[in-house]
């Protein structure tokens, strides 16, 4: 009867935090091997954010043939969406393992959670023994804080959002934000063209891994690493929208706004939108139309206000 241990926790945009958490994992078999005697195999994975996910290091333990696996959540404070969510990660895979080893010998392991390490006893002496322990005086500049290049607001023509909440990791963002990180640095756009960030859940968890392209308002869904060099090709370096991979999204109009009834087939090319924005002085003091008379040039019935704003998909063509 073999037993495996699975660590569980949240990244939460820290590069270090998996490297921590293996570092955990191995001092802990270390510790169970010379105390216990036991030689048991650890693995460690993140709920969200994190290059290995749960469904990840449990198909792992599958693999090996282990019979039981305990899998536990490892955050302090004690963290009760990690608890929840990794129940539900859990038993998600659980059905899908079972659909894998259906019709072949073995069978998916008795996957158990343990207690919340926040809650141990334990950790109020490990504690203890970090209050009586040494430490270290506070060197750092303030103005590492406040750095002069964070006041500024990037030139980047589009914003990508990658969803790295529990969902989607374990549909696969992980390797979604990897394809879209090398896509940008092979070109034809790259960081300076883009701002990537990797964001909590977005809501539509069972169309994952999703991506999204602000301003554009695109939604990307089902994403997976081909798809991500469509994305770069098409739209953020073509300004072409990837129709048969995004979901429209219905939104809600504010008061008074017209509603957007059609989804624009494509956006601006890189470069074009600048362009068009750039008018000569003498065009631009032409354009300015005086205190009074403003409003009232403005005043336009509601039809027609609604067919300036449109543009007909030629023109966006």
């Amino acid at each position: 009867m073999s037993r495996e241990i699975v660590l569980v926790g949240r990244a939460l945009g820290a590069p270090s935090a998996e490297r921590a958490l293996g570092d955990l994992a191995s001092r802990l078999a270390e510790r169970l091997n010379a105390q216990l005697h036991l030689d048991v195999r650890i693995d460690t994975a993140m709920l969200d954010h994190g290059e290995r996910s749960l469904h990840d290091a449990l198909d792992g333990c599958l693999d090996s043939g282990a019979d039981h696996v305990l899998v536990v959540p490892v955050q302090i404070p004690r963290d009760r969406y990690l608890e929840t969510w990794t129940a539900k990660a859990i038993a998600h895979w659980r059905e899908r393992g079972a659909a894998r080893v259906a019709g072949a010998r073995g069978a998916v392991p008795d996957v158990r959670i343990a207690a919340p390490v926040s809650q141990t006893a334990e950790l109020v002496q490990a504690l203890c023994a970090v209050v009586d322990g040494p430490s270290r005086a506070v060197t750092e500049s303030p103005e590492s804080f406040r750095s002069p290049s964070w006041s500024d607001l990037g030139e980047h023509r589009h914003h990508v959002l990658v969803c790295r909440g529990p969902r989607c990791s374990s549909h696969g963002s992980p390797a979604v934000a990897d394809a879209l990180g090398a896509c940008l640095r092979d070109g034809p756009v790259g960081y300076d063209d883009v701002l990537v960030t990797n964001t909590g859940c977005l809501v539509p968890c069972n169309l994952g891994p999703i991506v999204v392209v602000q301003p554009d308002d695109v939604w990307y869904t089902s994403v997976d690493a081909d798809a991500v060099r469509r994305i770069v090709d098409d739209h953020l370096a073509g300004g072409r929208v990837v129709e048969d991979l995004c979901t429209p999204r219905s939104r809600r109009s504010a008061p008074h706004e017209t509603p957007v009834e059609e989804h624009h087939a494509s956006v601006e090319p890189p470069g074009q939108r600048h362009q068009a924005s750039m008018r000569p002085p003498e065009q631009h003091q032409a354009s300015t139309v005086p205190t009074g008379q403003r409003h009232q040039a403005s005043t336009v019935p509601p039809e027609q206000h609604h067919a300036s704003m449109m543009s007909t998909p030629q023109e966006n063509a």
